[in-house]
Parts: structure tokens; C-alpha cells; sequence
């Protein structure tokens, strides 16, 4: 059986959809697990009318004294599971029919972690589907994708044998929670026990106006950076265990790729969080003093604007 585990909060406009399509799978040997974060919408009405509908279905609350946010969510999910096989969905993805069937049919009992395609739809906008996977090419691993910021999957392609799983999802983080513990996955496992399947996608990432306007949100942008410095600060000591430096230096393009996006332009609200981060990546031998100086002048609001003009005219 496959435990599907769903984070919710405030969830009311995609929820019911997203259960819909986990009620209508051609397989029924599942169940799913929803963990709610505090919704005040109707999120807890939706939940309750699907889990008194059919049983496969049951929720549960985050505890008060549980860290706050869908990590911490998912980690209960992770406890109250009864399934061989633990997936992870969120309240605004969509299942396509076959998609269980499909996974348990990929189950071989050799393999611990399957990789299967999502795709990526607007408006829920069938005609058009992008595929959000990214595949390695030859001598090129996963785990040093992950580590430049080259994501090659989403959270909710993965398909995990429970009696496997060592870790958790770290309660600390609101961005990069996904990266965070495909990192720690494949640095836990060797990658020849993952099996990539490529194809159909059988599971839907929803990108609508809401979820693009988040990212011009200057609390949005904050928790970015703010989540980058923990992720790095917690990650650092389990790479060092582990990689040697030309892998660990690959957080580099990382880091390119959080300033290019999110700090240029923003330095107003952002304070010194930069800084600090590009401090911790110099301590590490992870980016140069030059590159250290030239992170602090590009975040200069006279320089920041001539970078943007300049990139508004490509």
C-alpha cells in the first residue's frame, strides 16, 4: 500500500480537487494521510467531508507544541502511515488516474527510491503539460544537481519504501525543504539504488497567478534568504562528512542562483542577510574574497538598479 501524505492550511480553493483525484485512482491500495497546520478556512471542512466519505482517508492536527509549518507536517504523516510506500503531495498538486497503479506497478523489492515524472500545467490546462523533472547526463550525478541549485525533481515525483527511510524532513525550514532532504536522501544512499523512470508524467504541479506573485512578496523574498543561511549552516557539517571541497563548492552556483533572483534589488528589506550568508560561505572556502566583495557591491541599491535595467534590456 502507498500512504499518500498531504500537509494542509488554508487550503479551500484547490483541496477538494486534489483529493479528488486521489479518491478516483484506478488502484485502491492506498491511503491518505492529511496533516492540517492550523487552516481558519474551510480547509477542516473539505478534509472532514472526504475522510467520512471513505476511510482510506484520515487527518490529523500539528500538535501545539510542534513547530509550525508543513515539514513538521509531513514528518507526522511519515509517523502515522500504515503503507509500504510513502509519497508526498501538497494541497494544490493533482494525481493523473493512474498514478498509484502506476508506482505500484514500478515496485520491484530491490529498489528503496523511485524518481517519476511530474509535469507542470497553468490553470489546470491539460493541452499544454511541462515536464518539471530534469534528468543527469553522463557523469553527472543527482547529488551535485541538487547541490548547484539544478533541481532535478520535485518532492512529490519521489515514491520512498518506508522500512528505508532514515531521515525526516527538517522542521527549521520554510523554503528548500524538497532540496533539503533530496540532498540528505541521496547522500544517505548510493544513487545505483534509485530508479529514475521517465515518460508520462503521473502527478500535476498547478502554476497560477498566485503562485507567481508570491515571489515578488517581500516576505516571501525574506524567508528565501533567511531559509538559505539555515539550510547551509544545518547542511555544511553532513557535507563535510562526506564530499570532498569541488563538491561542496558547487553550493556556490547555489547561492548564484538565490542572489541573481532574489536579492539583487531587494537590499532595502533584506539587511544584512546576504552578509551573513556570503560570510559562512567564505569561512567555508566556498566562494572567494572576491566574489565575496563583488556579491557586496552588486547588492548596492545603485548598482542593484543598473543590473536590473541592464537585464530588462536583453
Amino acid at each position: 500500500m502507498i500512504s499518500i501524505i498531504i500537509p494542509t492550511y488554508n487550503n479551500e480553493k484547490y483541496l477538494a480537487k486534489t483529493l479528488e483525484s486521489v479518491l478516483y485512482q484506478t488502484s485502491s491500495n492506498w491511503e491518505c494521510l492529511l496533516v492540517d497546520d492550523g487552516s481558519n478556512d474551510a480547509t477542516i471542512k473539505i478534509t472532514t467531508s472526504f475522510c467520512d466519505g471513505d476511510r482510506r482517508f484520515s487527518s490529523f492536527k500539528r500538535p501545539s507544541y510542534v513547530l509550525k509549518g508543513a515539514n513538521a507536517c509531513r514528518n507526522i504523516g511519515i509517523e502515522k502511515s500504515r503503507g509500504s510506500h510513502l509519497m508526498f503531495l501538497d494541497a494544490d498538486d493533482l494525481l493523473a488516474l493512474t498514478c498509484i497503479e502506476n508506482r505500484l506497478n514500478q515496485i520491484d523489492y530491490k529498489s528503496d527510491f523511485y524518481v517519476f515524472p511530474m509535469g507542470v500545467i497553468t490553470k489546470s490546462d491539460f493541452s499544454n503539460v511541462k515536464i518539471a523533472n530534469r534528468y543527469a547526463m553522463v557523469n553527472q550525478s543527482y547529488l551535485t544537481m541538487f547541490l548547484s541549485y539544478q533541481t532535478p525533481w520535485p518532492i512529490t515525483s519521489l515514491l520512498i519504501r518506508k522500512a528505508a527511510l532514515s531521515i525526516r524532513f527538517s522542521e527549521k525550514l520554510h523554503r528548500f525543504q524538497d532540496v533539503d532532504f533530496s540532498i540528505r536522501l541521496l547522500l544517505d544512499n548510493n544513487e545505483e539504488n534509485l530508479q529514475i523512470h521517465r515518460g508520462e508524467p503521473d502527478c500535476y504541479y498547478l502554476k497560477d497567478e498566485n503562485n507567481l506573485k508570491k515571489f515578488r512578496n517581500p516576505a516571501f523574498i525574506s524567508k528565501v534568504v533567511s531559509s538559505f543561511f539555515i539550510f547551509i549552516e544545518d547542511l555544511l557539517p553532513l557535507l563535510k562528512n562526506k564530499l570532498d571541497q569541488s563538491q561542496i563548492k558547487l553550493l556556490a552556483r547555489f547561492y548564484n542562483r538565490i542572489f541573481n533572483s532574489y536579492v539583487i534589488g531587494n537590499g532595502s528589506f533584506l539587511g544584512n542577510k546576504p552578509r551573513y550568508i556570503e560570510q559562512m560561505l567564505y569561512d567555508n572556502h566556498i566562494i572567494t574574497r572576491k566574489e565575496k566583495l563583488l556579491y557586496y557591491l552588486k547588492s548596492k541599491p545603485y548598482i542593484s538598479r543598473l543590473i536590473c535595467l541592464k537585464n530588462s534590456l536583453k
